[in-house]
């Protein structure tokens, strides 16, 4: 099985017919995505990913630190 998160294989890895090839013989496949990817054509589950209005979260930039809090529950 595998768990793709946030990516997606078949647009962003060479070699896409190989992967096709692939993601159809696994047993399981889940994609956590925030929009319907290619691959998520080949999942046997698709769950919603947040996201950056859903998260806390921080960001540094050198000597800056940046708090993001969400602003969607």
């Amino acid at each position: 099985g595998l768990i793709i998160h946030g990516a997606s294989i078949l647009t962003s890895w060479p070699q896409t017919p190989i992967w096709r090839k692939t993601l159809s013989k696994l047993d399981f496949l889940v994609c956590i995505v925030r929009q319907f990817t290619a691959d998520a054509a080949y999942a046997d589950i698709v769950l919603p990913a947040t996201t950056m209005f859903e998260n806390d979260s921080y960001m540094v930039y050198g000597p800056i630190f940046r708090l993001r809090e969400r602003i969607i529950e």
